[in-house]
């Protein structure tokens, strides 16, 4: 009995054993498959991204490529900017490389000079000015005339090509004035530049979301804010696209303000006629002077006649009186009867 019940006991943990060794190969196998089905998720998630990449990058070189030719049509609407020696030469100057060859930033210069010059003779040399700036491909901006009793002069302000800046200061040099004094400058303004093309672009981008906002739009509301929030935009847009063409205008025409002016010595040459000036002189004081006489003549006639109807009361009564006191003094002077001395 005893034996008989070991016997099952063996046979229950013999079973008991191999129950749980075929549950533990399940769930190994189980698992594995988990694994597998993972693995072969990844795989073809990684696939499909590939295959997105390869899809999506000739979309890319071409919007880089797209990009890059806008680029360098903007670049190349500017002017290459000018070193000294280059500008004499009317070539561009090289832009700075890097070690790998590329072009590290292309520069924008703005070049101004101030001009005085002494000349000899002012006509002549306005008319070779004028035909230098029509040579050199410039124009006139502003010109200002003047003509005084020591000078003859005349200020320019003059926008030549950034290639000929060097050139033309060169030319007037060869008009060889009496006194030449220049100063010339120079303006980088290529990270003013850099900072508006990035200003640019974002304000480009916002432009565009708000109009996609607007095309989505149902509420007036919506509408109305977006409408107002996009004028805002446009034109921080519109002042950014006129300060990069002022620049550009700036970088491809340089400045020179010139003036020129010939003085005017005043020398003491006789007038022939001034011997003739003399004498009419001397008779124009004679003719004045025998004015005020017969001014004065007939004024004292005026007088006189004014005068006429008083005097002819006054003389008689004045000659009457006259008489009168001559007469008491001859008396005075007569001794009387009673003077002491009559004896």
């Amino acid at each position: 009995m005893n034996m008989k019940m070991f016997k099952q006991g063996c046979v229950m943990m013999l079973l008991t054993g191999m129950l749980a060794m075929s549950a533990c190969s399940a769930a190994d196998n189980n698992s594995g498959a988990d694994a597998k089905m993972n693995s072969l998720q990844r795989s073809s998630d990684n696939s499909a991204a590939m295959e997105g990449a390869a899809e999506s990058a000739p979309a890319d070189k071409a919007m880089e490529q797209d990009q890059n030719s806008q680029e360098s049509k903007v670049e190349s609407d500017a002017e290459t900017p000018m070193s000294a020696g280059s500008l004499g030469n009317g070539t561009a100057a090289s832009s700075p490389v890097s070690s790998s060859g590329q072009p590290v930033l292309n520069q924008k210069l703005i070049y101004r000079a101030n001009l005085t010059m002494e000349v000899k003779d002012y006509a002549k040399t306005q008319s070779q000015i004028q035909n230098l700036i029509h040579l050199s491909g410039g124009y006139l901006i502003q010109f200002t005339d003047s003509k005084t009793s020591n000078e003859l002069g005349g200020n320019y302000k003059i926008k030549v090509p950034a290639q000929g800046f060097m050139s033309f200061i060169g030319e007037l040099e060869k008009m060889k004035p009496v006194e030449l004094q220049r100063s010339m400058q120079g303006t980088d303004v290529s990270e003013e530049y850099v900072d508006l093309e990035s200003r640019l672009k974002a304000k480009q981008v916002v432009e565009a979301r708000l109009l996609s906002f607007m095309e989505k739009a149902q509420k007036a509301s919506d509408l109305v804010a977006f409408s107002k929030e996009l004028g805002g935009v446009q034109e921080e847009i519109e002042r950014f696209k006129g300060r990069m063409r002022y620049l550009d205008e700036n970088v491809a025409f340089s400045t020179i303000e010139l003036r020129v002016y010939q003085p005017v010595v005043q020398t003491a040459v006789k007038d022939p006629e001034e011997k003739d000036a003399l004498f009419a002189r001397a008779g124009a004081a004679m003719k004045s002077s025998g004015a005020f006489l017969v001014a004065l003549f007939e004024g004292v006639v005026v007088l006189l006649a004014g005068l006429l109807p008083l005097l002819i009361i006054l003389i008689p009564v004045g000659g009457f009186m006259y008489f009168m006191y001559n007469k008491n003094r001859r008396n005075k002077g007569r001794p009387t009867d009673s003077d002491p001395g009559s004896s």
